[in-house]
């Protein structure tokens, strides 16, 4: 990896590509690959970009589900 932005869009669940940064100013700096509308929708997609195996990534989405019911595991 070059960078942490290039681990971030890696992640196994695609709105949880989301990284913030602090600025020299005190602002953040937010890099998420794949937007934030479904983060914000609670829809968990896997990452077509993760190298992981789909089960790898069906059991961190089931995961997140677990301790948040409301989210929706979408293939």
């Amino acid at each position: 990896m070059a960078s942490a932005a290039d681990a971030i869009a890696l992640f196994p669940v695609a709105c949880t590509c989301v990284g913030l940064a602090p600025r020299r100013d005190g602002s953040l700096t937010c890099d998420a690959p794949h937007g934030l509308d479904e983060l914000y929708a609670g829809i968990l997609r896997p990452n077509p970009l993760c190298p992981s195996p789909s089960a790898l990534r069906r059991a961190k989405a089931e995961s997140y589900r677990s301790r948040w019911p409301w989210l929706r595991i979408v293939e």
